[in-house]
């Protein structure tokens, strides 16, 4: 999958889940779910949607960052807020 080759070769700054089921989605399509995992906490900004598709990335041990106000323009506007503060 491609977008695994880019989380692999650290080709990608974030990423975004939107719905439980994303994260379930993303997770089918990956072999090895320890090693990924460890990159979307240490490599990507990983940002959800709220707390619901939280406790999913949870599952997975996945460090990550979402809105107070649970709405894709609020998770953008998250992202780029703390990617532009923690490339300063």
């Amino acid at each position: 999958n491609n977008l695994i080759t880019k989380i692999l070769n650290k080709e990608i700054d974030a990423i975004t889940f939107t719905s439980p089921l994303t994260v379930e989605n993303f997770f089918e399509i990956v072999k090895d779910k320890e090693k990924i995992a460890k990159l979307l906490s240490e490599n990507l900004l990983t940002v959800c949607i709220g707390p619901i598709t939280a406790k999913v990335l949870d599952k997975y041990n996945i460090t990550y960052i979402y809105p107070d106000t649970y709405t894709v323009p609020d998770m953008m506007e998250l992202l780029f807020k703390t990617w532009r503060k923690n490339n300063e």
